[in-house]
């Protein structure tokens, strides 16, 4: 049976007023018997992924990024997130590729400029060497939004890329010598742990057995969890 688009914006509504709407994981059934679904599911028992999702419902970029603003943000406000939803989807039919086109473009400049923000606060003083890197890349990533000009994104992906490399290398550069401090530390004569080795041998492990891991499923009853 076909679902209409406005069938699909009122089976979300229910879902919602019915408190349905959960986090972390696509459907499953609540401990009452309640058929729970995410933010997305919600507009159809057809929906378990992004690629299920109707493009006249939504664009295929918003399908993928819903169920990561589902997970990300609060419980107490998954409703409040989802009321915002519905109540534009009965709305935005109006709106083209191109005013859909904005929307994707102008949202991903605001959460480029939003987590430079929010990452600059947290940088130690001076800065890291590989920040100025990281600022480059994001103003080159806004720029070559805004322009549309294929060359810039070519030239603003590959400067991300090479940020995020150095980014990564400094992160390994500091949990070396986050390591080497401690092991220059404990290989000292009143270290009972290398005392206790045979022949002073100091090569060997000084780290306890790791405890074994248990992995439960986040769904605590046994469904997939994405």
């Amino acid at each position: 049976m076909t679902i209409t688009v406005e069938q699909r914006i009122d089976l979300a509504a229910t879902a919602l007023a019915e408190g349905r709407i959960i986090q972390n994981s696509w459907r499953r059934n609540g401990n009452d018997g309640r058929k729970l679904v995410c933010a997305l599911a919600a507009f159809g028992p057809d929906i378990n992924k992004p690629e299920n999702c109707p493009a006249d419902l939504m664009p295929a970029w918003l399908a993928e990024l819903v169920p990561v603003l589902d997970d990300g943000i609060a419980t107490a406000d998954v409703p409040w997130f989802m009321t915002g939803l519905i109540d534009r989807a009965r709305q935005w039919h109006v709106l083209d590729a191109d005013a859909w086109e904005r929307v994707r473009v102008g949202f991903t400049i605001a959460v480029v400029q939003q987590a430079l923000a929010s990452a600059e606060k947290a940088q130690p003083v001076p800065k890291p060497e590989y920040w100025s890197a990281v600022a480059d890349a994001a103003a080159a990533v806004v720029e070559a939004l805004r322009t549309g000009d294929p060359e810039r994104l070519k030239a603003a992906r590959s400067a991300a890329a090479a940020a995020r490399s150095a980014a990564y290398k400094i992160m390994v550069e500091t949990l070396c010598q986050m390591i080497d401090a401690e092991l220059a530390l404990a290989k000292t004569t009143d270290n009972p742990a290398f005392r206790a080795l045979p022949n002073g041998d100091r090569s060997a492990s000084i780290f306890p057995p790791p405890e074994p891991v248990v992995w439960l499923d986040s769904a605590g009853d046994g469904d997939a969890a994405r």
